[in-house]
């Protein structure tokens, strides 16, 4: 640390015991002995989880301290927030009205869009196949939607539709009635 200090108007000053907060905080910790303790002492603390590893660590460490993730993971998030979107719109599917049947297929269109830019993203952006997600078959996807809203039954909500209708258990936003 070098001696020479600027005060708050930018002139020098020398101060041969200056040190930073850091450095005295350190020094005050010695000095009190708490830095011989544990076990630990001499030897280089371990690495977390294998972050050096390799090349890119130090980089992701630095990401992950940032609160930031690399690009293929935030793709991989956003995938699974459409992915659970879609699964949302099939649960909707199964207790909506026909005419509410129209908004819910322009929504699935525009949804698996979104999902099929996504995951081609994610299959161009993750290091190794084990980091992508397969592609969807949209004509699926289609007609496991079609069969939701005709009733039939739905894997994800462990019933069919129909039963739920007529148990009067669906649960839907106030503007949507079921007729009587």
């Amino acid at each position: 640390m070098s001696p020479i200090h600027r005060d708050g108007a930018g002139e020098k000053t020398a101060a041969p015991t200056w040190e930073s907060l850091t450095d005295r905080l350190i020094r005050e910790a010695q000095e009190r002995g708490e830095w011989e303790t544990g076990d630990w002492v001499g030897r280089r603390l371990p690495a977390q989880d294998g972050a050096y590893d390799d090349e890119h660590a130090a980089a992701h460490a630095v990401l992950r301290n940032a609160g930031v993730a690399p690009s293929w993971i935030e793709t991989d998030k956003e995938a699974r927030r459409l992915l659970a979107e879609r699964d949302r719109l099939l649960a909707v599917a199964a207790r909506t009205t026909p005419a509410g049947a129209g908004a819910l297929r322009s929504r699935l269109a525009a949804l698996l869009d979104d999902l099929d830019r996504v995951l081609l993203r994610l299959e161009t952006e993750a290091p190794t196949p084990a980091q992508q997600r397969p592609r969807l078959d949209r004509a699926a996807e289609v007609a496991a939607f079609e069969r939701a809203l005709g009733g039939e039954d739905d894997p994800a909500s462990g019933g069919s539709a129909s039963s739920n209708r007529a148990s009067g258990s669906d649960v839907r936003s106030p503007g949507l009635r079921r007729p009587e």
